[in-house]
């Protein structure tokens, strides 16, 4: 998904000509903290509430004030994953997203990369957690999806990243089965390290023994 699907048009950019006052009015309508600054089609930068607090009139044009407004951006061509970046980069809650002209196109909400990250990914669908760590050399997404498969489940989304002294691979699997216990069991025939699972009302935390004692029941 690009960024220029995300964009949300009922959120107006402020203009150089608003006031303080104005700016601030509308950071309160919108719930935002930080608000695009244009100049006809050109972004000038963002501005924050705090920077509009602090200054000595607010009657004064934002284009007047000389602000510290900060130009960072992506293109709308980005992908959802480079929005989401920015965000962790950043911690705005909005993202500007300029044209293939560099010219202002919209902004993306952190709530709404929130939801469509949760659409994508499979977060509304029903289903169970599985994380595991497996060592680098020896992930292959087909051998673990096989394991899956075999067992009447399908992956939805899966996600991986390097443990801190980059040994490992964290993996998340979310599958289509609340019911975990023949996938588990699967996974274990093929020396699958699991680390947590979330089933139902269970957590993803430290479940080693909930998982310890699944194990030796199946051995029985």
């Amino acid at each position: 998904m690009l960024a220029k699907e995300l964009i949300r048009d009922l959120i107006p950019p402020l203009k150089v000509t608003d006031n303080g006052h104005r700016a601030l009015a509308w950071m309160e309508e919108f719930r935002l903290q930080y608000l695009p600054v244009i100049n006809k089609k050109e972004f000038i930068g963002l501005i924050s509430e705090t920077d509009i607090l602090g200054m000595a009139d607010r009657n004064t044009r934002i284009g007047d004030a000389a602000l510290p407004l900060d130009r960072a951006f992506i293109y709308e061509n980005q992908h959802l994953f480079d929005a989401i970046r920015f965000v962790t980069q950043f911690n705005y809650p909005v993202v500007p997203v300029l044209n293939s002209d560099n010219e202002f196109a919209g902004i993306i909400t952190v709530h709404d990369l929130i939801e469509t990250f949760a659409i994508t990914n499979g977060v509304m669908i029903p289903g169970g957690i599985i994380h595991l760590q497996i060592k680098p050399q020896e992930y292959l997404f087909s051998s673990l999806a096989r394991v899956v498969e075999s067992n009447d489940a399908s992956i939805i989304s899966l996600s991986t990243y390097p443990t801190a002294d980059g040994s490992m691979l964290e993996v998340i699997v979310k599958v289509n089965r609340l019911d975990l216990t023949r996938i588990l069991a699967a996974l274990a025939r093929n020396d699958y390290q699991v680390t947590g699972y979330y089933q139902q009302t269970e957590s993803i935390g430290d479940t080693k023994d909930r998982y310890d004692s699944l194990m030796s029941y199946l051995k029985v």
